[in-house]
């Protein structure tokens, strides 16, 4: 969700959820919440554009019933997108959160990625 100022500019706001993994010893779940600016090339009129964006999030982190904590995160990414017309694009795009937990100790100090194709409607 987000809102496009200029041609080359837009703020956006995220929720992603990151997944779960194992440290071998306890289940971890992440999720994260993003606000971000977005820079925008578009190539002359053929629909196609590249973006990069940078911000923060707030990340959650939830240690299999043991431990829930929330941290701040940096952010970035970027991608392609087409536009098939005014209203409608695709895209892929990927993102970087990376994060330390000052709460229980830098080993548990992560990062995290995500790929995404998606289907955008603009109003």
């Amino acid at each position: 969700m987000g809102y496009k100022f200029l041609k080359h500019l837009s703020v956006e706001a995220r929720y992603a959820d990151l997944g779960s993994f194992s440290d071998g010893i306890d289940a971890i779940d992440l999720s994260a919440t993003a606000i971000y600016v977005q820079g925008i090339v578009p190539f002359s009129t053929s629909g196609w554009e590249i973006f990069g964006h940078i911000g923060f999030a707030d990340v959650s982190q939830k240690v299999a019933g043991l431990y829930s904590a929330s941290d701040t995160a940096g952010m970035a990414g970027g991608g392609v997108r087409w536009h098939i017309n005014q209203s409608i694009a695709i895209g892929a795009q990927i993102d970087a959160y990376v994060w330390q937990n000052s709460d229980i100790g830098s080993e548990y100090d992560l990062s995290a990625g995500t790929q995404q194709l998606y289907f955008q409607i603009s109003f």
